[in-house]
């Protein structure tokens, strides 16, 4: 399932509608341990971390789940989405089948984890997917770098290349400023 923003709602799509009151059997985890309640709860002492909610205008044709955390999941923590082997389908007599555990782990704060400079340009090994726009705003250089480039070719924009004027046999300061979203 891949890397989060530890804020971001969770989407689950099936290609089929789940049967009523199935969404609430599906569980966020951290560590093992449900961070929910199911919402069929009766039980008002139960803490619920996430709350459901289905899309109505897809769930004809299939189901779209969305898990949306109360509060922020942890940075940098592993989770998973687990499901029931005996989640049921509506117009179905045909379980899941098996119980399906889609691990998933939280991004950390944006950040720096290492640098290499060639003759020609600058890479920047992220620490989490960053935008290679947001790194040029924020970056700076002292002496001056003119016609500063950023851009990246991997998908998840984890190394931000970075290109411009360098000075030739000059030292180098490098600033990647607070705030980097």
């Amino acid at each position: 399932m891949g890397s989060f923003p530890p804020g971001d709602p969770i989407a689950l799509y099936f290609d089929r509608p789940l049967a009523p009151g199935e969404a609430e059997r599906i569980e966020l985890r951290r560590a093992g341990a449900r961070l929910a309640a199911r919402l069929a709860a009766a039980d008002a002492n139960l803490i619920t971390e996430f709350q459901w909610r289905l899309d109505e205008d897809v769930i004809d044709r299939a189901s779209l789940i969305v898990l949306e955390p109360f509060e922020a999941l942890s940075a940098s923590t592993s989770h998973e989405v687990w499901l029931p082997g005996d989640l049921a389908f509506a117009g179905s007599s045909l379980p899941l089948g098996t119980e399906l555990r889609i691990p998933f782990r939280t991004l950390g704060p944006p950040g720096v984890q290492s640098v290499v400079l060639d003759n020609t340009s600058l890479m920047l090994r992220m620490k989490s997917p960053t935008d290679p726009d947001s790194v040029r705003k924020y970056l700076s250089f002292v002496p001056p770098v003119r016609n500063v480039r950023t851009y990246s070719w991997d998908s998840e924009h984890v190394a931000i290349w970075v290109d411009g004027e360098f000075p030739a046999g000059k030292p180098l300061a490098i600033t990647l400023g607070a705030g980097l979203p």
